[in-house]
């Protein structure tokens, strides 16, 4: 998928919206969606944000379903990288889980693509095991 897009624009609205993430500020993210946006969160649909997403309504479904089970105390992206329509970055996290109290660590990767500078689709990829078993969803044995 190629447009005329401009990855630098890309990489800034990229950059506002992690830093309002980190912030438990979701307006960026919902300003920056395509009306027929997915996102698909490589993780077992038995893990409550598993699964694809679909529309706003599925982003909102999506951030709940975090929000129920868990607390982001950092979510920071380390390095960014854009071409054309794409946007790859990677960063780490530190979330607490609502019902145990526990902390999680770990690194994620997300896959962004824009058209019309526009979020169209969001990949995110992230140890998703060991935060469920942390969380009580999911065991390794």
């Amino acid at each position: 998928m190629t447009d005329n897009t401009d990855s630098g624009a890309n990489l800034a609205v990229m950059g506002e919206i992690y830093a309002a993430y980190n912030e438990a500020n979701a307006t960026p993210l919902m300003n920056a969606l395509a009306d027929d946006f997915r996102m698909i969160e490589h993780a077992p649909e038995s893990i409550p944000w598993g699964g694809v997403w679909e529309g706003r309504k599925g982003i909102e479904d999506f951030l709940d379903a975090v929000a129920a089970h868990m607390t982001h105390e950092e979510y920071v992206c380390d390095r960014m990288i854009g071409q054309d329509d794409i946007v790859t970055s990677w960063g780490r996290f530190k979330s607490r889980c609502n019902t145990s109290g526990k902390l999680v660590e770990g690194d994620w990767m997300h896959r962004m693509v824009f058209r019309d500078g526009k979020i169209v689709e969001i990949h995110e990829f992230l140890d998703s095991l060991s935060g469920a078993e942390a969380f009580g969803l999911a065991s390794l044995t």
